[in-house]
């Protein structure tokens, strides 16, 4: 029965089927409307005003507006990512009278212990605190005076400048007889 079906239309298949497809998308369309028009109506007679649908239309649609988004309040209890307490080295060189001294502090980021070294002229272990964005502490060990080892001490403090990546220290070192009141810079890579 198909193959007469086909044979009295006298079109071929695709042509046919294409010819459904835009008779039944005219058709669904016309009642679309139909049906957009008769919901409009009875909501007109229903209701006598509501914010959230505009009274314009486009054939017979109404367009409704989306409920305006309120903001989300944020958590209260959200925590930070964990600071790491790492070593800034921190170098600088002094001279006097000719003699220069390699200074190199280990200062934690986060303030604590520091540790460092002196060495050319002078030569020992470095110890301090760091709090805040002052320092301070001592240095043991010796210097050469005129060829010769003599024992020294020195104690020191200053500040940081974390954005500058320098540290100002103020001295008073004491070899032997010898007493030395200075200052000095050191910096961070």
């Amino acid at each position: 029965m198909s193959k007469l079906f086909w044979d009295i239309t006298g079109l071929p298949k695709f042509k046919l089927i294409l010819t459904l497809i835009v008779l039944f998308l005219i058709g669904g369309g016309i009642i679309g409307i139909k049906i957009a028009n008769d919901t409009r109506n009875s909501n007109n007679q229903n209701l006598t005003s509501s914010p959230a649908v505009d009274s314009e239309s486009t054939l017979g649609f109404t367009t409704i507006n989306p409920p305006t988004p309120t903001a989300t309040p944020s958590p209260t209890n959200v925590r930070s990512a964990p600071r790491i307490n790492i070593k800034v080295v921190y170098k600088g060189t002094y001279t006097h009278l000719g003699q220069t001294s390699e200074v190199v502090l280990n200062v934690p980021s986060l303030g604590g212990e520091i540790t460092g070294t002196v060495s050319g002229a002078c030569n020992g272990p470095v110890e301090g605190k760091y709090s805040g964005d002052k320092i301070s502490g001592s240095a043991n060990g010796n210097c050469k005076i005129a060829g010769v080892d003599v024992g020294s001490t020195a104690t020191y403090e200053g500040s940081i400048d974390t954005v500058l990546k320098k540290v100002s220290l103020s001295f008073k070192g004491v070899a032997g007889a010898f007493i030395l009141n200075d200052s000095m810079q050191l910096y961070s890579d």
